[in-house]
């Protein structure tokens, strides 16, 4: 999920890539050239595979992490567990697709986990696939390189072997129920201990079960909102499986930076 100034929409996709594909997306800033505009990608449960159209420069992260880009060169923001900030020069069109975390490993394999909370040049992690993910820029409608984008990516995921059974397991049913499983019933399910459930995330993406169930609630009462406007926040903590408001206001806090009514304010 992504905050800015910057105008946001999805495209269609193919049905047929929607086991694996959440969303195609664009990001753009019309006539405005920025100097340095701020924005932030809150964690969702998903990793991003993503295409500059046009930006004279891209700033992911701040301090020694921090990532600078160009518009010629394609990058992958890993699974995030606290907002990302990012910062763009120029007039600025980004091009992008969310595969959820099943897919990610696919791809990307155990080297997904060593851009968990942070983003890493493509062509770093696979030379071919950027080089693919690359020509959709080509492309003379935002439509037929979005399209062929999700082409390009649906055919890595469907190239690679699949990652560890468990985790592909774990990961269905966390989705299936928007993070509302325990821990131990996906342990139990693998026919392993919490412990080692818990090592199996980290080495293919970085975060543990636990997180991951957090980040898929959060995101659910995150949608829950945009959806039911008239909704108040202890009416979107149920809806979404919180115990409780206060439960909801901490993990905002954790993954949105500020509590639900400055993240994400409803109508009064």
């Amino acid at each position: 999920m992504i905050t800015n100034i910057m105008h946001y929409a999805e495209h269609a996709t193919d049905p047929a890539h929607r086991a694996f594909i959440d969303s195609v997306w664009s990001l753009d800033s019309a006539d405005a050239a920025f100097a340095g505009e701020p924005s932030a990608v809150l964690p969702d449960a998903c990793v991003e595979i993503v295409l500059p159209l046009a930006a004279d420069e891209i700033r992911i992260g701040f301090g020694g992490a921090q990532v600078t880009l160009g518009a010629d060169c394609p990058f992958v923001v890993g699974a995030l567990s606290q907002p990302l900030g990012t910062a763009y020069w120029g007039r600025t069109t980004l091009l992008a697709v969310r595969l959820d975390l099943r897919a990610a490993a696919r791809v990307f394999g155990s080297d997904l986990a060593q851009f968990a909370g942070g983003a890493a040049p493509l062509a770093a992690l696979s030379s071919s696939l950027a080089r693919e993910v690359s020509a959709a820029a080509g492309e003379a409608s935002r439509a037929v390189a979005a399209s062929r984008l999700a082409r390009v990516v649906a055919g890595a995921v469907r190239r690679r072997a699949g990652a560890d059974a468990r985790l592909e397991r774990a990961l269905l049913a966390l989705g299936a129920t928007s993070g509302k499983v325990s821990i131990s019933s996906l342990a139990r399910d693998a026919a392993i201990s919490s412990r080692q459930l818990d090592r199996v995330f980290h080495r293919w993406i970085g975060l543990g079960p636990k997180t991951v169930a957090r980040i898929m609630r959060f995101r659910s009462a995150w949608e829950i909102a945009e959806r039911g406007r008239d909704l108040t926040w202890a009416a979107i903590a149920a809806s979404a499986g919180y115990a409780d408001q206060s439960h909801l206001v901490r993990d905002f806090r954790e993954f949105a930076g500020g509590p639900p009514t400055e993240a994400l304010p409803l109508p009064s």
